[in-house]
């Protein structure tokens, strides 16, 4: 997927003033009446890509269907036909799925002249950088006085509100032509997504708990990484229902929570690596459901440099059983896994 390529949109409100909220209550009675003052707001769409901002549409009424075709025919095609001139597969758009933004009237226009939407939610690194904008565009708006609406209007439209918004980066802080780069944890390459040796050898060489507050401890931090760890919440099950039944003066530490223990550091020597979704390719959803947890994982046959086909993980999902879910028959714990991987995995 080339980003360079990719027109972001979104629309936004900003308030005149702050919203006034009030409480009113008479004394002795036990209902209360509130009210909201709302201030006049206008609102904004705008778009952007790599090569500049676009043209801001300004409105204060509600947005619908029909006056957004109107907005992608103002204000979207005549940015693109700027930045990728008027064939219109040389760039794709991103936009939420707004009910309007999806709805058979916008459909219709995008097909009529040729714009291909990505699908949602997408592989961007931010799932629409645009909100990182409206949110630099506000705080320099607040900046300055709202004497009117004309003159709050104005200040929208300014060239230098948008443009140059006033972002700046520290080189001592940034890398550049980087193959992989440590985020949050994890090393982020090419070939997807791993936890980051440096920050496993704390659960590695975690020594065995003594306290309760040791075993929660231990859970916390293996826990971050348990998308890399197939039917996570089952190998935890000891340590999980130690710390449930456990009060600091009846801990105790058996076999199976010494097993459970060592099968956890060892999964997390051994983690795999967690390969980026393809939209345009199917999905394979295993599910699976023992007594005390149920188990998604989602993946996808994918073409590796080789040029065969084979099955990549995207992500492991797993939760424990309540006490009421563990009386279920095995059908009905099959059932509840398909429910549980269908809405965990449900923005995929």
């Amino acid at each position: 997927m080339d980003w360079n390529r990719v027109v972001f949109t979104d629309e936004r409100f900003f308030h005149m003033k702050q919203v006034i909220r009030r409480v009113w209550k008479k004394r002795g009675e036990q209902y209360y009446v509130s009210t909201i003052k709302h201030p006049v707001k206008v609102h904004v769409w705008g778009c952007f890509s790599q090569y500049g901002f676009g043209k801001l549409v300004l409105f204060k009424h509600t947005l619908n269907s029909k006056f957004m075709c109107t907005i992608y025919k103002n204000g979207l095609l005549p940015s693109t036909k700027k930045w990728f001139g008027n064939n219109a597969s040389h760039w794709k758009l991103l936009e939420d799925n707004d009910p309007k933004h999806t709805s058979k009237m916008c459909k219709r226009f995008k097909v009529d002249n040729g714009i291909q939407s990505l699908a949602w939610p997408s592989q961007s690194p931010d799932c629409n950088p645009i909100e990182n904008v409206w949110s630099l565009l506000k705080l320099k708006i607040n900046k300055q006085p709202r004497t009117s609406t004309k003159n709050f209007i104005r200040r929208i439209k300014k060239d230098d509100i948008v443009p140059t918004y006033g972002a700046y980066c520290k080189i001592d802080k940034c890398h550049f032509c980087k193959t992989q780069l440590k985020y949050l944890g994890h090393i982020v390459s090419k070939e997807g997504i791993h936890p980051d040796p440096d920050k496993l050898n704390a659960v590695r060489e975690y020594p065995v708990p003594a306290k309760l507050k040791a075993v929660r401890t231990f859970l916390g931090l293996s826990s971050y990484y348990r998308r890399f760890i197939k039917s996570y919440a089952t190998i935890a099950e000891p340590l999980i229902a130690l710390t449930r039944h456990s009060d600091l003066k009846s801990f105790q530490w058996s076999e199976a929570c010494q097993n459970s223990f060592e099968a956890l550091r060892q999964r997390l020597i051994e983690a795999p690596i967690i390969s980026y979704p393809q939209f345009d390719q199917p999905f394979i959803l295993q599910l699976d459901a023992s007594d005390v947890g149920l188990s998604a994982i989602l993946a996808q046959k994918l073409i590796d440099q080789d040029g065969k086909a084979r099955e990549h993980v995207i992500g492991y999902a797993s939760r424990t059983l309540s006490a009421s879910e563990r009386k279920y028959s095995p059908t009905e714990r099959e059932c509840l896994a398909i429910v549980y991987g269908c809405n965990y995995y449900r923005p995929y």
